[in-house]
C-alpha cells in the first residue's frame, strides 16, 4: 500500500473547514476561552489564596524556616548545627517578656537573635539595624506605638522584665532600629545585644526545670532550620531528633504553614477528586459543541469519504480543527481568567483575615496547568465527534437531517399535531444532544442554586450565638490577647460593672467569676479520672503530659477552673448530660461538672456524685453534680489545660466562700435602639479611660459572618456566571445548528403547506421545551444533588442550618424562555433569507460545491 503524504492536505482542508464555518467556531472558541478562564480563575484564586495564607501563616508562626526547636542548651544547639540533613539554621535566646503596663494588650517578647533569624522572622529592621551597643535596642513599630514613642532612630526605650532567676529588670535602652508591626502577628518582638543578653540571661549549658513563672525559658536557644524540602517537614523533624539523641523533653515546631509538611491521604483523594470533576465538567461543555458542529458538517465528511478519505484522516482533520480553535482561545481565556481572578482574589483574602498579605500568584504553573488541562479537554471532547465521522456512511451523510434513530419504530396512533407537540418530537429525535444541552445548562443553575442554599443555610444566630452569648462582653485584655505571660482573672472590677449597669439601655447583664484551682479528686473522681486516661491517654499532648499525670497519681488532682456564674450567665449554660435548675442550683448546694470530651464522653463525675472543692485554709465543701456541662467558650479564659476539670458554682457561692473579688468578664444585653451609642461608650472607655479593658459585640460578629456569606456568595456567583454563559453558548449554538442541518427538512414542512408563523411557533417551541427540561432537571434532580453535596461538605459547620430554595432558579425562568424566544427567531429570519427552492436543492448544491473544491 502507498504511503501518500497527505499532511499538507489534511492542513488545508481544516483551515478551509475552520473558514467556512464561522459561526461554530465563535461559539467553539468563546467555549474554550469560557473554560480556560474557569481553570485559570480556579487555579490562580487556589495558588493565590495558599501563597497569601502560607505567607501569613509564616508571620504568625513567627518565621518562614521549615521547623525549630525550643529550650536548647549551647550543646544541644551545636549537635543540631553539625546534622548533614539540616540545609541551614540560625537561632535566637530568649531573655523575657514585656511587663511594662503599655503591653497589656499585646505580649512582647525580648531576645536576642542572630540577623538571619531575624529576616526569616520577618523582623530585621527596615530602618537602622539589629543592637551593636550593649544599651541598644530594635523593635517594632508596635511597642514603639504602645509606649507612646516617635519612630525615630536614638530614641530612649524603656522596658521592664524578669530574666534568668526571676531577676526584675528596669532598664532603658537606645533604639538603634525598627520595622513594621504585621497586622497577623499575635506578638511583637524586642531585640538586645549578644552583650547584655550574656549578663542576664545567661546561655543555658545544661537543661532548666520549668518553674512557676516564665522567667525559667530565660536563656534557652531557640533554633529555626531548613531541609532540602518542605516535603513532611513533621518526618524529618522526627527523624532529626532521633539522630541527635533528643526526647521528649526537646520541643518541637513544625512550621505549618507548608501545605506540605503533612501527607494527608485524604487531602490528596480531596485535591484529586475535584480536578477530575473540573475536568468532567469541561468535557460537557466542549464536547457538546463539538459534536453538535460535527453533526452540522457531516455531509462534508461524507463526501470526503466518497472520494477516499480514510478513517484515520477524518478523525485527524476534526482533531486539527478542534486544536487550531483551542490555541487561538486557550491563550485568550488564560489572560482573562488571570484579570477576573485580580477582583476575586481580594476579596476572598478579606475574608480570610489575610487581607494585608495579598498575593496575587504569578506562578508560570497557574498558565502551564490552566492552558494544559484546557487543550486536554478540548482533545477528550473530539474523541466522540470522531468516532462520529469515522462510522457514518457516505450516503448516510448526505441524507443525515440530524435523525440518529435506525432502530424501527412501533406505529403511532394518530393524534392531533400541533407546532408545539412537533417541536417535542424533533427533540425526541436527538435525545443524547438534548441531554447534553440540558445537562450544560442545568449545570450553572444548580451550582447557582447550591450557592444560594449554603450562603442562606448559614446559621447567623448560631454562629454568633457561639462567638458570644450577649450583645456585649468586656474583659481584661490580658485575657483577649493570649499571647501575654500573665492573665488576670478578675480585672473587670465592681466599679466597672456598676457603670456598665448605669448605661442607658441595658436590659440584662451577668458576670462569671474565676479562680484556677488544683482540684482534689474525690475517691471516685480518681477512678473516673484514671478510666479517661486508659481511654484517651494517646490523644494527650507530650508537653506538659508528666506534670499532669504525677499531679493525678501522687497528689489525687487536676487543674480546675472554678467558676461563679450570675443568673444571667447561669441561663446559657451548655448542658450535656442532666437537666438544670436554676433555683435549686441558687441554693448553693449543687455544682455544674465538665467532661474530658465535649460530647459528654470522658466524665470525672456523674450525675448525683458529690464533688468536694477545697476553698483553702480548711475550708473544704462538697456538692451535688446536678449536670454535666460547661459555661459557653466565648465567657471562659480561652484557655485549657488538655486533662483538667471545669466546676460551675452560683456567683453568690463562689464570692461567698473566697471572697468579694472582681469578674473575669461581664456580659450584657442593650436595648436595639442603644447598642451604636453603647458600642461606642465602650470603645472609649477600653481605648482612653481604661486601657486595660478589651470589649467585643455582637455587631462584629455579625460583619464577620455578613463577609463570609458574602464571599461565598460571590464566588458561587462567578462560577455560575461562567458556567451560565457556557451553557447560554451550548443552547445558541444547539439551536443554531439544528436549524442549519434541518433546513432541507424545514423547506419541505413549509412546500406541503406549514405556514411561517407555525414553523416559528415550532421553533420557539424546541426552545421553551428546552426551558422546561432544564427547569425540571434542576429542581428535582439538582435538588437532590445540591442537598447531598451541601449536607456532606457542611456536617462539621456548627452554625448550618439547611434551607432550601428555588427563588435563584425562579430568577433564571424569564432568562431561559426569552433566549427560548429570541433565538429561534434570529435563526428563523436569517433561515428566510433563502426562498423554498433554494433550500429543497440545498443537498444538490452541497455536492457540486465540494466537487468543486
Amino acid at each position: 500500500m502507498l504511503n501518500v503524504n497527505n499532511r499538507r492536505c489534511i492542513s488545508r482542508l481544516s483551515r478551509r473547514s475552520i473558514q467556512n464555518n464561522r459561526v461554530r467556531n465563535i461559539m467553539a472558541v468563546a467555549a474554550i476561552i469560557l473554560t480556560a478562564v474557569m481553570f485559570t480563575t480556579l487555579f490562580t484564586i487556589g495558588t493565590s489564596i495558599m501563597d497569601s495564607f502560607q505567607l501569613s501563616t509564616m508571620r504568625q508562626v513567627g518565621t518562614s524556616a521549615h521547623a525549630g526547636f525550643k529550650f536548647l542548651t549551647q550543646e544541644q544547639y551545636e549537635i543540631v548545627k553539625a546534622d548533614p540533613k539540616v540545609k541551614d539554621i540560625s537561632y535566637n535566646i530568649l531573655i523575657g517578656f514585656g511587663e511594662n503596663p503599655e503591653f497589656k494588650k499585646m505580649s512582647v517578647e525580648i531576645r536576642y537573635t542572630e540577623e538571619k533569624n531575624a529576616e526569616w522572622g520577618f523582623t530585621l529592621p527596615t530602618t537602622g539595624t539589629l543592637p551593636k551597643n550593649r544599651l541598644d535596642i530594635a523593635t517594632s513599630t508596635k511597642v514603639l506605638d504602645m509606649l507612646g514613642l516617635p519612630h525615630e532612630l536614638g530614641v530612649q526605650v524603656p522596658l521592664e522584665f524578669t530574666a534568668a532567676n526571676g531577676v526584675k529588670y528596669h532598664e532603658t535602652f537606645t533604639l538603634c532600629g525598627f520595622w513594621e508591626q504585621d497586622a497577623v502577628s499575635p506578638v511583637a518582638e524586642a531585640f538586645l545585644s549578644r552583650t547584655y543578653s550574656d549578663e542576664v540571661a545567661p546561655v543555658w549549658q545544661e537543661p532548666v526545670s520549668a518553674e512557676e513563672g516564665s522567667w525559667w525559658m530565660s536563656g534557652a536557644v531557640n533554633p529555626s532550620f531548613w531541609f532540602d524540602s518542605a516535603w513532611d517537614i513533621e518526618g524529618q523533624v522526627n527523624a532529626l531528633k532521633e539522630r541527635c539523641g533528643f526526647g521528649h523533653e526537646v520541643n518541637e515546631g513544625v512550621n505549618w504553614a507548608y501545605a506540605s509538611s503533612e501527607v494527608d491521604f485524604s487531602t490528596i483523594v480531596l485535591l484529586t477528586g475535584i480536578l477530575l470533576l473540573i475536568m468532567f465538567s469541561g468535557y460537557m461543555i466542549i464536547y457538546n459543541i463539538f459534536y453538535i458542529s460535527v453533526s452540522k458538517d457531516i455531509r462534508f465528511y461524507g463526501l470526503l469519504k466518497t472520494i477516499g478519505t480514510t478513517n484515520r484522516q477524518l478523525k485527524k482533520l476534526v482533531r486539527r480543527q478542534a486544536l487550531l480553535l483551542g490555541l487561538i482561545g486557550t491563550p485568550v481565556g488564560l489572560v482573562l481568567g488571570y484579570l477576573v481572578s485580580f477582583f476575586v482574589v481580594p476579596i476572598v483574602m478579606s475574608i480570610t483575615s489575610i487581607a494585608d498579605e495579598q498575593v496575587i500568584s504569578v506562578n508560570p504553573l497557574i498558565f502551564i496547568a490552566g492552558g494544559l488541562f484546557t487543550l486536554i479537554t478540548v482533545w477528550i471532547s473530539c474523541i466522540r465527534p470522531c468516532r462520529l465521522v469515522s462510522k457514518v456512511s457516505p450516503v448516510d451523510a448526505v441524507r443525515y437531517t440530524e435523525n440518529t434513530g435506525t432502530g424501527r419504530k412501533k406505529a403511532k396512533k394518530t393524534k392531533h399535531v400541533t407546532p408545539f407537540s412537533m417541536a417535542w418530537d424533533n427533540i425526541k429525535r436527538t435525545p443524547k444532544k438534548a441531554v447534553s444541552v440540558v445537562i450544560s445548562l442545568s449545570l450553572s443553575m444548580i451550582l447557582l442554586n447550591g450557592t444560594f442554599t449554603l450562603v442562606h443555610s448559614f446559621d447567623m444566630d448560631k454562629f454568633i450565638e457561639n462567638k458570644a452569648v450577649s450583645d456585649f462582653y468586656i474583659t481584661d485584655a490580658s485575657i483577649v490577647n493570649l499571647n501575654t505571660p500573665t492573665s488576670i482573672y478578675n480585672g473587670v472590677s465592681k466599679e466597672t460593672q456598676e457603670e456598665i449597669r448605669n448605661l442607658n439601655g441595658i436590659t440584662d447583664y451577668g458576670c462569671v467569676y474565676m479562680q484556677e484551682h488544683l482540684h482534689n479528686l474525690s475517691d471516685t473522681g480518681l477512678a473516673n479520672t484514671q478510666k479517661i486516661i486508659e481511654t484517651y491517654g494517646e490523644t494527650l499532648p507530650e508537653m506538659g503530659k508528666t506534670e499532669m499525670l504525677r499531679l493525678l497519681n501522687e497528689e489525687h488532682a487536676l487543674p480546675s477552673h472554678l467558676y461563679g456564674v450570675d443568673d444571667f450567665v447561669a441561663e446559657k449554660l451548655e448542658l450535656l448530660d442532666g437537666t438544670f435548675d436554676l433555683e435549686k442550683f441558687k441554693t448553693g448546694n449543687y455544682v455544674i461538672v465538665s467532661s474530658y470530651l465535649n460530647t459528654g464522653e470522658g466524665r470525672y463525675y456523674n450525675i448525683g456524685d458529690k464533688v468536694p472543692i477545697d476553698f483553702g485554709n480548711g475550708n473544704i465543701r462538697e456538692y451535688e453534680v446536678m449536670a454535666i456541662g460547661d459555661i459557653p467558650y466565648a465567657l471562659g479564659p480561652q484557655h485549657g489545660h488538655f486533662l483538667d476539670i471545669y466546676i460551675t458554682l452560683p456567683a453568690a457561692e463562689l464570692i461567698a466562700q473566697t471572697g468579694e473579688t472582681g469578674a473575669l468578664n461581664m456580659a450584657f444585653n442593650a436595648q436595639p435602639s442603644a447598642i451604636s451609642e453603647i458600642d461606642a461608650w465602650l470603645k472609649n472607655y477600653c481605648d482612653h479611660v481604661n486601657p486595660d479593658m478589651a470589649y467585643q459585640s455582637r455587631e462584629t460578629f455579625a460583619a464577620e459572618f455578613k463577609n463570609m456569606q458574602n464571599m461565598c456568595l460571590t464566588v458561587g456567583a462567578l462560577l455560575s456566571f461562567i458556567l451560565g454563559l457556557i451553557g447560554i453558548l451550548n443552547f445558541i449554538n444547539s439551536v443554531i445548528t439544528s436549524i442549519q442541518t434541518r433546513r432541507q427538512e424545514l423547506a419541505v414542512l413549509q412546500a406541503i403547506g406549514m405556514t411561517g408563523q407555525q414553523l416559528k411557533q415550532m421553533l420557539i417551541g424546541e426552545g421553551l421545551w428546552y426551558t422546561i427540561m432544564t427547569v425540571t432537571t434542576t429542581l428535582t434532580i439538582g435538588s437532590l444533588i445540591t442537598y447531598g453535596l451541601i449536607t456532606g461538605i457542611t456536617y462539621q459547620i456548627w452554625f448550618f442550618t439547611y434551607h432550601f430554595t428555588i427563588t435563584p432558579v425562579l430568577f433564571c425562568i424569564p432568562v431561559l424562555i426569552a433566549l427560548s424566544v429570541i433565538i429561534p427567531m434570529l435563526c428563523y429570519q436569517n433561515m428566510c433569507r433563502y426562498s423554498v427552492v433554494d433550500r429543497l436543492r440545498e443537498s444538490e448544491c452541497m455536492v457540486t460545491q465540494n466537487k468543486g473544491k
